[in-house]
């Protein structure tokens, strides 16, 4: 499933998400908006600069529904998502996902936990070389350098996100089917199964975030 959607009848070709755009994968074509998937990073700002909703997120409701359906799935939640409803009590939150029926509800910040160490390792692994060492924790900064900036691959710390982190460690405990709950585009785009092994089943946004 692509990240973003062109709803084409709602175009009026005004090209904000173009100019929006940091990297150039939001082109023209036929009087509509195409969005090469292999040039985005998921940063989102097509969508936020759209006015009209020509430029969307995927909607990935339907395949949740169906992972539900099967029983035992469980749902990561990145660590913003309770930044989404900040009149709610981020504990009546989790305790509505549970009400829809999944199964167990594992928070995202647990993967970062369990990455210091090999963070840590790496950081003193790179003293006394040249060149500053960059988190792999943002999704649209590690896809930023992958793609257009591979010069600077070598940077990267060579460890997966949090969230990933957290859904593999969810299936080695035996959980069968995972959801993720991102709190940003980028984030969706990461677990988008066959981008990461053991990364998420399924991906759905946090309404009302980027």
């Amino acid at each position: 499933m692509e990240l973003i959607a062109a709803r084409d009848d709602r175009c009026t070709m005004c090209c904000a998400c173009i100019d929006a755009c940091p990297v150039g994968a939001v082109n023209a074509e036929d009087g509509a908006i195409r969005v090469r998937s292999d040039v985005c990073i998921g940063c989102g700002s097509c969508v936020r600069e759209c006015v009209h909703g020509a430029a969307a997120f995927s909607d990935g409701v339907r395949a949740v529904l169906d992972l539900l359906a099967q029983g035992d799935t469980t749902v990561i939640v990145a660590p913003g998502f309770a930044g989404a409803f900040p009149n709610t009590d981020p504990l009546r939150l989790i305790g509505a996902l549970r009400g829809l029926g999944f199964a167990s509800v594992w928070e995202a910040a647990a993967g970062g936990e369990m990455l210091f160490a090999h963070y840590r390792a790496e950081l003193a692994g790179r003293a006394g070389r040249i060149g500053a060492a960059i988190s792999s924790a943002c999704p649209a900064v590690v896809r930023l350098i992958e793609v257009h900036r591979p010069d600077l691959v070598p940077n990267l710390v060579p460890v997966v996100s949090p969230i990933v982190a957290t859904s593999r460690a969810a299936r080695v405990c035996g959980q069968r089917q995972v959801v993720c709950i991102a709190s940003c585009a980028a984030l969706r785009m990461e677990c988008c199964p066959g981008d990461h092994v053991q990364a998420g089943d399924c991906v759905r946004g946090v309404e009302g975030g980027p």
